[in-house]
């Protein structure tokens, strides 16, 4: 009898958890606190919604580490199941560089520290869903801070109060995590497209001619697939149609006969 009160006891108390939204599955999964100069989108993170059902998080909020900063999300804003939700602090900015975005919300009125802050999400009975207290030095992914990628978390499942479970990468900004996006900060090489926005054609030159001979070209597209492998075959500059991808923002990387990634740039396609 005993062991069936605690089990009775434990459902009550995970019921009420569920409730009050301390176990919500609303959670921060990307974060672009410093942008670099040259794709300067303004800060901006992403939230993920890891179960099964629609969540309607209008009247929730979130903060920094500062109490008078606080963004509301309108009523009747949802996050479908399984969904992404970006929320900008600016969505001209934002919109520049990623057009094909179009889950996000904003905007915020205050910026994401660049040395580091916490982020607190709360649900519209002010309770607190999810936490990150992310940083610009080891044990959190430094390349994160200005230098392009943004912070994301390996997988949804791990605590992302744990810096162990962040990487930093290409953005993928409305959209799952791309681990194989990883940038590298050892850049032995220079990409170069042109031109840029790219209308029927293009070009890539690239300034490494001890790799060339080695060396390929991959063009991802704004969540990280694969969408072109270019081959240099001893050549310092390649093209490529446009007309064999659809309009949108890309990287291109180029990666050693190892698949190591060296060196990325962004072009954007337009018609």
């Amino acid at each position: 009898m005993l062991n069936k009160l605690i089990l009775f006891s434990l459902l009550i108390f995970l019921l009420m958890l569920t409730q009050t939204g301390l176990m919500s599955q609303v959670i921060i999964n990307e974060i672009n606190y410093h942008s670099a100069d040259d794709f300067d989108t303004k800060d901006w993170l992403e939230l993920h919604n890891t179960s099964d059902n629609t969540v309607n998080i209008g009247a929730w909020y979130f903060k920094d580490d500062n109490e008078e900063n606080s963004f509301s999300f309108p009523e009747g804003t949802t996050i479908e199941a399984n969904g992404f939700l970006v929320v900008c602090r600016n969505i001209d900015s934002f919109s520049l560089f990623w057009p094909q975005v179009l889950n996000y919300v904003g905007e915020f009125d205050f910026g994401l520290n660049n040395g580091g802050e916490l982020i607190r999400l709360f649900n519209a009975s002010g309770t607190v869903v999810d936490t990150v207290h992310y940083d610009d030095e080891s044990p959190w992914p430094v390349d994160a801070d200005g230098l392009g990628p943004t912070l994301q978390l390996s997988d949804p499942s791990q605590d992302n109060a744990d810096a162990q479970n962040w990487f930093a990468a290409t953005g993928t900004p409305g959209g799952p995590n791309v681990p194989n996006s990883v940038y590298s900060p050892e850049k032995s090489v220079t990409l170069k497209i042109f031109p840029n926005p790219v209308v029927h054609s293009g070009r890539i030159s690239i300034d490494a001619p001890d790799l060339i001979t080695s060396g390929e070209l991959v063009v991802f597209d704004h969540l990280g697939h694969r969408v072109l492998q270019l081959s240099l075959n001893g050549n310092p500059e390649t093209g490529f149609k446009a007309s064999d991808l659809t309009p949108g923002l890309y990287t291109v990387r180029f990666s050693d006969r190892k698949g190591n990634l060296s060196e990325g740039t962004k072009f954007i396609i337009v018609r």
